[in-house]
């Protein structure tokens, strides 16, 4: 792999390149962009948090969508639904 004179790899640089956010990029000083692409972010965590809560809810109730294959993985996925729920309410919360 290549080398440039700092050190890192010019694969490296490329990828972290390609890897940064146009928007956030172009506009530094510019936060209202940048909290108008973070909160359907926090919408879309909240969303699917509470889909995840509701159908492994419904398969540890009533073995609805997947049959019950093991009543302690509908329980880790419930509590990382809250989770996901939980923190997608915060960063929400802070980015007023």
């Amino acid at each position: 792999m290549y080398s440039t004179h700092s050190g890192k790899s010019v694969l490296g640089l490329t990828i972290l390149r390609l890897l940064k956010f146009r928007f956030v990029y172009q506009f530094p000083h510019n936060r209202k962009i940048t909290y108008r692409v973070m909160k359907p972010f926090c919408f879309f965590g909240i969303i699917f948090g509470a889909i995840v809560v509701l159908l492994f809810g419904l398969d540890l109730a009533i073995k609805l969508p997947f049959g019950r294959p093991s009543w302690i993985l509908n329980t880790g996925f419930i509590i990382m639904g809250l989770i996901l729920i939980y923190t997608g309410w915060m960063t929400q919360k802070e980015q007023r």
